[in-house]
């Protein structure tokens, strides 16, 4: 590598040189380290030299600038070349005076792991009473439920009190089950869950396609950006498999649930990366009118 350190090509040289610090200012310390976590692996150089000469470049260093002054750190790419790792940004610098009006700092040069986090939760749901059962062999009937409805805004009590129709027909089943949850016990909603599924990832930039699926509907989970790993799984994209058999367990035997997308937020970390946090809300369907379908490209999806 050169003898000096350029950050994002504005001039953060370190070359050494001759100064108050000694033969060399600043100049590259022996000593290293590196950091690894789940989604970053970085290592921090250590540079010495004069107070004035520190201070120079400890104020010139921008905090998410990529560099490719690189000591330890193997190469990086973007996030559909391939690469298992970002290109390096410097994350953190600090500058501790010692004795004899020496200084040092300490550059920590980063890069982001690509890297799919898929989580699951489940939302509530409120759904009007009379839907109770609707679709199903069992649903009431909504027709005679009105009727009866009916018996009681013409004031007909004997009908309307003991669950007949005006016309005088008894309800019975699931029908007069409803009819009693609206009269006796008040009820007007009640709360159904459903899988949300967030696929969370980070990038170097802002990520392209954000936005691009809200209120659009998928068959599947979108495989993620470059062929991303997933966390946790023993193959690439294990657990996004996993999670889209969620349709089959909880849209029900035979109908094909649909995941909608249903937020798809972004927010800058403190390093220059961004964190995005894309929703899927499953749907045992939806209306084609009113969403339509998407596509995986048109979220920045492989």
């Amino acid at each position: 590598m050169a003898d000096g350190i350029e950050i994002d090509g504005e001039g953060i040289d370190l070359t050494p040189g001759e100064g108050e610090g000694g033969s060399e200012d600043p100049h590259l310390r022996f000593e290293g380290q590196l950091q690894l976590s789940l989604l970053r692996r970085s290592e921090i150089q250590t540079w010495e030299g004069s107070q004035s000469a520190i201070l120079e470049k400890f104020n010139a260093v921008s905090i998410g600038t990529l560099t490719e002054e690189v000591q330890f750190l193997g190469e990086g790419g973007g996030p559909t070349s391939g690469a298992a790792w970002d290109y390096a940004r410097v994350t953190q610098v600090t500058a501790p005076r010692r004795q004899g009006k020496i200084w040092t700092m300490q550059i920590t040069v980063s890069q982001i792991r690509y890297l799919t986090i898929w989580t699951l939760d489940f939302a509530d749901l409120d759904k009007p009473i009379r839907t109770w059962l609707a679709g199903t062999d069992d649903a009431p009937d909504l027709a005679l439920l009105s009727k009866w409805e009916l018996a009681g805004e013409k004031q007909d009590w004997a009908n309307y009190d003991n669950y007949k129709t005006v016309d005088g027909e008894a309800l019975d089943g699931n029908t007069l089950k409803l009819a009693k949850m609206i009269r006796e016990d008040g009820i007007e909603s009640y709360t159904i869950h459903t899988p949300v599924v967030t696929c969370q990832t980070t990038y170097g930039s802002f990520p392209d396609g954000a936005g691009g699926l809200l209120d659009k509907w998928l068959s599947e989970l979108p495989r993620s950006t470059g062929g991303w790993p997933d966390m946790g799984g023993g193959s690439s994209d294990l657990v996004r498999v996993q999670l889209d058999h969620l349709k089959d367990d909880w849209a029900g035997a035979g109908v094909a649930g649909v995941w909608l997308c249903t937020a798809d937020p972004v927010h800058p970390n403190a390093d220059g990366s961004y964190t995005r946090s894309t929703q899927f809300t499953l749907a045992t369907s939806v209306n084609e009118d009113i969403y339509e379908e998407g596509t995986p490209s048109d979220g920045g999806f492989a």
